[in-house]
């Protein structure tokens, strides 16, 4: 079936498979493009901008996800896994008598957010959600990688450069969808 975006007006198309899964969940097909879909599903999640700012904390220096004039209540690593922490403080009474989005935005404002997501990383100052990373630079979303940049979603990977969506990949450049590969570019 052939549309056209209800957001950037470009034609897509919407493969037959798609269209019988559709009515097998009871949903209505797409009215905008996948690459609108995709920006709008995303449109609230920060991987790639990165920020010098203090940790509300402790007051020292971090890189962080959230900008300096962030309305957030924002937490460098440390602050945030620490045993001082209490992670019921922000807890208060549900009040009827204000509205539910009011009450959740509050919540929001106060309730401390990790600076950057990440676990078991050695030199990874500037990548956000990673895990068992080691000499990294730019990545988001990645694990078990050493060696690499501007990547995202690549996993075992090593020497990778501006690739997504890589697994078990060993010098590879500019790739995407790939999986043990070695020296592709």
């Amino acid at each position: 079936m052939d549309k056209t975006c209800a957001n950037c007006e470009q034609e897509f198309t919407i493969p037959q498979i798609d269209l019988e899964f559709y009515t097998q969940i009871d949903v209505p097909p797409p009215t905008w493009c996948m690459r609108c879909r995709y920006i709008r599903r995303h449109g609230f999640i920060n991987d790639y901008c990165f920020y010098k700012r203090t940790c509300d904390a402790t007051g020292k220096p971090m890189i962080s996800i959230y900008p300096p004039d962030s309305p957030y209540t924002v937490y460098s690593q440390d602050a945030w896994y620490s045993e001082e922490r209490d992670d019921k403080a922000q807890g208060r009474e549900w009040d009827p008598e204000r509205g539910f989005f009011e009450q959740f935005n509050e919540l929001l404002l106060e309730t401390p957010r990790l600076g950057i997501i990440g676990q078991n990383n050695e030199n990874c100052d500037y990548c956000e959600s990673v895990a068992n990373c080691k000499s990294c630079y730019l990545i988001s979303e990645c694990s078990n990688c050493e060696d690499c940049s501007y990547c995202y979603w690549i996993q075992k990977s090593q020497d990778c450069y501006d690739c997504n969506y890589a697994h078990e990949c060993t010098r590879c450049y500019e790739i995407d969808n790939c999986f043990n590969c070695t020296r592709l570019r």
